[in-house]
């Protein structure tokens, strides 16, 4: 879990770093939307030290940064990816889709909701 909290610590800077000068007007409003929940939920995650509750926000944070990003051009290929056994989502750049919330333990268990193309 330490490298949840550790990803999650960088990924709430990043968020707080956001210059939005270069944004269309549609992407402000969906970043103005987006960006407190984006914000709860990776504070909360690098706190919570609790397995279950770390995974549930998790699972918020990737439906909230899958709303973001399926609005802007994407600069690589990004899948969005469903686990029925957790009822919940997940984001991911590799084509081999690597599940965050059980591990190895029902591998193929998943589903691919949605591929946002990189933009060209």
């Amino acid at each position: 879990m330490a490298w949840m909290q550790r990803e999650s610590q960088i990924f709430n800077s990043k968020v707080a770093g956001v210059r939005r000068e270069s944004m269309t007007g549609n992407e402000v409003t969906i970043w103005k939307r987006y960006v407190d929940k984006l914000s709860f939920d990776s504070s909360h995650i690098s706190g919570n030290y609790c397995y279950d509750p770390s995974v549930n926000i998790f699972g918020s944070l990737s439906k909230n940064m899958y709303e973001v990003l399926k609005s802007y051009k994407v600069n690589s290929t990004v899948l969005y990816a469903y686990c029925p056994m957790k009822k919940m989502s997940w984001l991911s750049e590799k084509s081999n889709i690597e599940k965050p919330y059980y591990g190895k333990a029902m591998l193929d268990a998943e589903a691919l909701k949605e591929t946002l193309k990189a933009a060209k």
